[in-house]
């Protein structure tokens, strides 16, 4: 038999052994949920993350499109300070090609200088033109321009060979003046506007 303290003892032991053995369970329990925690938190960050990334580069994006669009904006403005107001630029430019379809002639280079209007008299734009092809259909065209709806005057025409084997085929410079009512289109467009009594 034992003496009657040593039992006491063993059962103090043990019962300090299950508190360490306790202790440890529970910090590991502590330390798997703190971990799984963060993992969970990592996780989220790293999405928070991608989806942040994302909508930088949709700013960017953004930003480029409007950038283009400002300079869309000022192309746009300079191109219509090109060409007549309003309606003047779809007929001129109709003119323009119909004459040149209608002859068979290529329209290879079209430019117009900014139109010159003031209130009191009557605008006015200039065109540098090259066509091309046969002679006869170049004489054909610019009679067909001169003679159309419109009123324009050829200030000046120079031809050239287009490829020196060919004799026929030929390119002619031209400049021209196109001359429009600047009011024409607002008053139009006022009167239909306006209801009749």
């Amino acid at each position: 038999m034992k003496p009657p303290g040593t039992r006491a003892i063993d059962t103090k032991q043990r019962v300090l052994v299950a508190t360490g053995l306790l202790s440890v369970l529970l910090a590991g329990l502590f330390t798997l949920t703190a971990y799984s925690h963060v993992q969970a938190t990592l996780a989220s960050i790293r999405e928070n993350t991608r989806q942040l990334e994302a909508e930088n580069r949709s700013l960017d994006l953004l930003r480029e499109l409007e950038q283009g669009l400002q300079q869309n904006s000022v192309e746009a403005a300079r191109l219509e300070q090109l060409i007549p107001p309003g309606e003047e630029q779809a007929r001129l430019l109709a003119q323009l090609v119909l004459a040149a379809r209608e002859n068979g002639v290529d329209i290879i280079r079209l430019e117009f200088s900014p139109a010159k209007i003031t209130p009191d008299s009557i605008g006015e734009i200039e065109i540098d033109l090259i066509l091309s092809g046969l002679y006869q259909d170049i004489k054909s065209c610019l009679r067909t321009l001169t003679t159309g709806q419109r009123l324009l005057a050829m200030n000046a025409v120079e031809l050239t060979k287009r490829e020196p084997d060919i004799a026929t085929m030929t390119q002619a410079q031209v400049k021209l003046t196109a001359y429009f009512l600047p009011d024409a289109v607002t008053v139009a467009s006022e009167e239909q506007s306006m209801p009749k009594p």
